[in-house]
């Protein structure tokens, strides 16, 4: 049977934390470093969480082009930028301040929910330690406070919940050098801000069934790469009806494994060798075909954070996945 831990990935929300923000060098490093810092001594409270819950809400009733005015990949992106943008869009900024808050302090208080989440998850694996500037206050906060939280990403979605596995850091791309920063939590939180809109695509039915057969050819190329034909673990692969979990490999073994999730509202892959891990939302690219007797797909994934729990590194992949399972 599948881990039911995987209902809890908003796995759609993963896409944007992986971009690559090509940024100038030296000003745009140091506002990236300065968003960070504002992030890390931001404290989490009850009093925020309310008022970060309405806001929420709020915007849950807005479109998700409006929620990701300040999100574009295409030039310098900053604290700043998004609160500037999202400030010039009146629906944006009155749903916010409705809830009691400034868009500045939505966006930080997301960037610091997520950072809290992240660093949760990676002080659950094996040899995790609390990273360094990350809240162990804040960390406690998202532990205890985690059923309400889990609830915030969509009204719709109320298993939805922050991601472990999403990346704390991103390459910050420049003229002359590229570095690792705690940046990406920025595009988390354009992309938390979206996923609160609830904005997911059409995504074919599976009924109800279990699986026979299948296998999975699967290229993960980047901070970790392998190339494998991974057979269907059929014990491990079922469809309730609303969710699908098709586990090829055996997921935590040392031999290439993925997981290819679908639910009514959004796709998920998960690709692992040994400890090294990755995981995929809607930045993927693909078709999948659901008929009575099987279920195919094909999927490319651009730019996807991994993790080495390890190292503690961050890094990035592509993937690309074609898979069948027969039942």
């Amino acid at each position: 049977m599948p881990n039911r831990r995987c209902r809890h990935f908003t796995l759609g929300m993963l896409g944007l934390c992986t971009a690559i923000l090509a940024l100038t060098a030296g000003a745009a490093l140091a506002a990236a470093d300065r968003d960070t810092q504002e992030v890390s001594r931001y404290v989490l409270t009850e009093a925020g969480l309310a008022k970060y819950s309405a806001a929420s809400t709020n915007l849950s009733k807005l479109g998700k082009s409006s929620l990701t005015a300040g999100c574009d990949e295409e030039s310098p992106a900053s604290i700043d930028k998004v609160v500037a943008k999202a400030d010039a869009s009146p629906p944006v900024k009155a749903a916010i301040q409705g809830g009691g808050m400034t868009t500045r302090e939505y966006v930080v208080f997301s960037m610091s929910l997520l950072q809290a989440g992240i660093a949760a998850w990676g002080m659950e694996q094996p040899g995790g330690k609390l990273p360094p500037d990350v809240s162990k206050a804040n960390v406690d906060f998202y532990k205890s406070h985690k059923a309400a939280i889990d609830k915030l990403a969509s009204p719709k979605r109320p298993s939805a919940a922050i991601p472990g596995t999403t990346a704390i850091r991103v390459t910050i791309v420049t003229a002359k050098n590229s570095r690792p920063v705690t940046f990406a939590l920025l595009a988390l939180a354009c992309a938390w801000m979206a996923d609160v809109a609830d904005a997911g695509g059409k995504i074919p039915v599976i009924s109800q069934r279990t699986f026979v057969a299948g296998n999975a050819h699967v290229i993960v190329t980047g901070s970790f790469k392998f190339t494998a034909d991974i057979a269907l673990n059929i014990p491990a692969s079922i469809s309730d009806g609303e969710d699908t979990w098709l586990q090829y490999g055996a997921s935590g073994s040392e031999a290439p494994n993925a997981l290819f999730k679908v639910s009514p509202t959004e796709i998920g892959i998960i690709v692992a060798q040994g400890k090294p891990s990755a995981t995929a939302g809607d930045t993927c690219q693909g078709k999948l075909d659901v008929t009575a007797a099987s279920v195919k797909g094909h999927y490319v994934c651009k730019n996807v954070a991994s993790y080495d729990p390890r190292s503690g590194q961050m890094g990035t992949v592509d993937i690309d996945i074609s898979l069948v399972a027969t039942s």
